[in-house]
């Protein structure tokens, strides 16, 4: 997961951190050019602060979804609320799902549209692929 836009606050939201690109893993940091054309600058992986990605953020919400709970009560769900709150760009993929699964996503313009296409995806998929203007 990427932002772009001014780091927010995050306290409360530990251990999540905001990575610059260029300092980020070689997967992400080979990505920075296109995904600062699409999304804008600067431009940040989204940390979870143990795994060198954001899986500990997303896999967790999509795990929630597809038992049937709200996305509402998890970690990430505080990030996008924290996001609304500024101007950024979000971008949620599953490297997993191909190469370009960085591209293949649903573009959002809110962040109830996000949390509302995020829960659809994840319900019948568990994959997502959005991306958010907050």
């Amino acid at each position: 997961m990427t932002v772009s836009g001014i780091v927010p606050d995050l306290p409360g939201l530990e251990p999540i951190e905001f990575v610059e690109v260029a300092k980020a893993q070689y997967y992400i940091e080979g990505l920075a050019e296109q995904l600062t054309k699409l999304d804008g600058g600067p431009l940040f992986l989204v940390h979870d602060g143990h795994s060198g990605t954001s899986d500990e953020l997303v896999s967790p919400a999509v795990s929630s979804v597809r038992m049937g709970g709200p996305i509402e009560e998890t970690p990430l769900n505080s990030l996008l609320n924290r996001l609304s709150k500024g101007n950024h760009t979000l971008r949620i993929w599953d490297a997993g799902q191909g190469s370009d699964a960085h591209l293949r996503v649903s573009d959002c313009g809110s962040l109830e549209a996000a949390t509302r296409e995020f829960r659809d995806q994840a319900e019948q998929t568990g994959f997502v692929g959005i991306r958010a203007r907050l």
